[in-house]
């Protein structure tokens, strides 16, 4: 019996040399817990805020996730969403208060797109899309003296760097702007 007893002991100790092998080679197979529920979350990343985005390309073409921002892309493309009760008219250092858009986003001898008649008109503007090159913008807005306000597509032309049409917003409250969070609307043909 001493033998068997003998033969016990050494096959539990194979046993366990073979069991602490094998738990030691699986654990890096083991499944790391993707998040731990009782660990105190990371505070949310702040977006980043830029100011003085001058608005070169477009402004309001589209529509951002949040209905308080206005798309605006400035000559380099980038695209942002402006809160719009920090844009204006005028130059980098002027405000709302000194350029409100409500007074001041207007372009003066524009034509209806798609009419046949040329008559220019005063056009107070919701959105632009500017072909800086090529020295015109089509602006999305109502004529002055249109009593019922309806909104047009209007090209509006310029012949210099200073004239009125070729002035654009600035925005002093802006985040870039993601693909995804981006509902376009179409946009008006240009002729």
């Amino acid at each position: 019996m001493l033998s068997h007893d003998r033969a016990i002991v050494i096959l539990e100790a194979l046993l366990a040399f073979w069991f602490f092998q094998l738990a030691g080679s699986t654990e890096p197979a083991l499944v790391k817990r993707v998040s731990d529920p009782m660990a105190i979350p990371d505070p949310p990343q702040k977006p980043v805020v830029w100011t003085n985005i001058h608005c070169g390309d477009e402004f309001g073409s589209y529509r951002p996730a949040d209905p308080l921002l206005r798309s605006c892309t400035d000559y380099g493309l980038r695209k942002y969403s402006c809160d719009t009760s920090q844009c204006h008219m005028g130059t980098a250092y002027d405000s709302p208060k000194t350029g409100p858009l409500n007074q001041m986003l207007y372009f003066r001898g524009c034509h209806k797109l798609g009419a046949k008649d040329q008559t220019p008109y005063l056009v107070y503007a919701y959105s632009y899309l500017a072909r800086n090159k090529k020295g015109f913008l089509i602006a999305l807005g109502f004529a002055v003296g249109d009593m019922t306000e309806t909104v047009y597509s209007f090209k509006c032309p310029w012949d210099n760097n200073s004239a009125r049409n070729n002035m654009r917003v600035w925005c002093d409250k802006c985040y870039q702007s993601q693909d995804s969070q981006i509902k376009k609307t179409p946009r008006p043909t240009i002729i």
